[in-house]
């Protein structure tokens, strides 16, 4: 049941990263270059599932947000870098499929 939740809340977010709007990162973060770097499309999805599981134990979008101030940089960069390659190979998805 734990993993069904972790993939709705993941889902959320990534639609969300979809359309541009970004509830669980801060400005600086975003504007951060350090964490742009290329990885595998299987190697970020479960970056972000495990720290997904960290996070669903918080309900608000403010306390996930604090959870990962809490993380350590290089992993919390590891994590947003994780999060755009899932949401860009998302979007190439999508894409792919309207044709």
């Amino acid at each position: 049941m734990e993993d069904i939740q972790v993939n709705n809340l993941m889902k959320s977010y990534i639609d969300a990263a979809k359309i541009g709007h970004y509830p669980l990162f801060f400005e600086d973060w975003l504007k951060d270059s350090s964490w742009q770097k290329q990885i595998a499309y299987r190697q970020a999805n479960k970056n972000i599932k495990d720290v997904f599981k960290k996070l669903s134990k918080h309900r608000s979008a403010d306390r996930k947000k604090t959870a990962l101030i809490g993380l350590e940089k290089k992993e919390r960069d590891e994590f947003i870098n994780s999060f755009f390659r899932v949401v860009e190979h998302n979007l190439l998805k999508d894409i792919k499929s309207l044709h």
